[in-house]
This record gives structure tokens, sequence and C-alpha cells, in this order.
């Protein structure tokens, strides 16, 4: 036969155990990973006293410069995208917007929620200089290299850009042309031996 319907105070008491039981799984879960956490901040509590590299000392440095110059953006950005009016209200200075807000708490809030990407663009620029001095200190660029038209023999050949202070790809064809050259002299060396070889068989 067909099982009997449960009743509504059945039902919701075994939705209600087995939420308890999600629940229960779910905060274990949650304890061990905060576990978890705790043995790792104790492990690490000494290191924490002494600022460890990420890096290099000198990229580290780099890299507070760049966050604080980062930090000093947003006020600036978003005073200048910023239009009171004699009421004392806020619009965006955003010539596609122009929404006007009660005051420049809450424009603040818009251009950061909605106009988000400038502020990162503007942030960006100050990674300008550093990635400037970097590209210039490397002796091979991270860059595709470029394709040198070496003649009709070798035609287009590429060759990695290298150099400090100025970029510079070398030319590739002075190497190929010795190495052609040292090619053809091994081959009319192979083929002087093989010739005397032959001629001394038939001697023989």
């Amino acid at each position: 036969p067909p099982p009997e319907p449960k009743d509504d105070a059945a039902a919701a008491m075994e939705d209600e155990v087995e939420t308890d039981l999600l629940v229960q799984r779910l905060n274990a879960s949650i304890q061990t990973a905060l576990e978890e956490v705790r043995g790792w901040l104790e492990r690490n509590a000494a290191a924490d006293d002494v600022k460890q590299p990420m890096v290099d000392a000198e990229t580290d440095a780099a890299a507070d410069e760049i966050e604080a110059k980062e930090s000093e953006v947003e006020p600036v950005w978003i005073e200048n995208h910023t239009i009171i009016d004699e009421n004392g209200r806020a619009r965006c200075g955003f010539h596609f917007c122009r929404k006007l807000f009660k005051d420049s708490v809450f424009l603040r809030k818009h251009l950061i929620k909605k106009h988000s990407e400038y502020l990162r663009a503007e942030m960006g620029k100050c990674h300008d200089e550093y990635m400037m001095k970097s590209w210039d200190s490397q002796e091979r660029r991270p860059v595709p290299p470029i394709l040198v038209d070496c003649g009709k023999t070798f035609q287009s050949v590429e060759s990695p850009v290298i150099g400090a202070a100025e970029p510079l790809a070398a030319d590739p064809e002075p190497d190929l042309w010795k190495r052609e050259e040292d090619r053809r002299k091994r081959e009319e060396e192979e083929q002087a031996a093989a010739r005397r070889s032959q001629f001394d068989s038939f001697e023989k």
C-alpha cells in the first residue's frame, strides 16, 4: 500500500532535523578552518615582527612607494570630479553623467561605484615611472622579437630586443652568412674526402 501522507507538523520536524544536520556540518567545517588559520598565525607570529621581503628589498620598496602614491590619488581624483552648487549639493563631474546628489558624501560613493574604472586608470599612472625604470635596467626585455630583413637568401629573421638605456636589435645577417660559409666549407671538405676515398678504392 502507498505510504500514508505525513502531516505538516511531522514534515516540519523532519525539515528542521535535516537543516540542523546541515548547520552542524557547516559549523564543523568553519571551526576546522578557524583552527587551521589560528595554527598558521601562531606558527608565523614570530615572523610577523620582521617584515619579510615579498620579492626583494628594491622591488618591495618600489611597491611601497607606489601604494603611497595610489593612496594620494583618490581624494584628488574625487575633488576633480566634484561640482558643488550654491545649495551645497554635489554634481558628478563626468560630462556623460552629471548626476546631482545631496552632498559630497553621496557623490563620493557614486564616483567610486559607478566610475571606478577611471579611478583605476588614474592610479595606474603611478606605475609608469617604475615600469620605465625596470624596462631600462633590463638587458633582455620582455617584448616579442622583431623581424629583420636579411636579404633574398635568408629573408626575414627574428632578432630579440636587448639593451639597457636604449633598445637594440642585433642584425642577424652577418652571423647567418658566417654560418652559411662554414656549412659550405664543411660540405666541400666532405665532398673532397669522398672523392679521395673513391679514387683510392679505384687504385686498389
